[in-house]
């Protein structure tokens, strides 16, 4: 699954793409439309880690985004 952010970059941007069969992410980026920034690889625990984010601000995010999915059902 790739992510690129802003959604609609156009002349700079950053681009992470998640390998769940590795459980790593691949993150780089781009400016003034075609100057690459050096591209770095980590295990998903490592981004997580580096983060400050906890098991417990995941499942915090999962079970807010179940009940937003529901929000938009109705």
């Amino acid at each position: 699954m790739k992510l690129i952010l802003p959604v609609d970059a156009k002349h700079s941007g950053i681009d992470i793409v998640y390998s769940k069969k590795h459980k790593s992410l691949h993150i780089g980026g781009w400016y003034d439309s075609f100057v690459g920034i050096e591209p770095t690889d980590m295990s998903l625990a490592q981004f997580f880690r580096l983060l400050g984010i906890t098991e417990k601000d995941c499942k915090l995010a999962f079970t807010q985004h179940a009940s937003d999915a529901g929000e938009e059902e109705k």
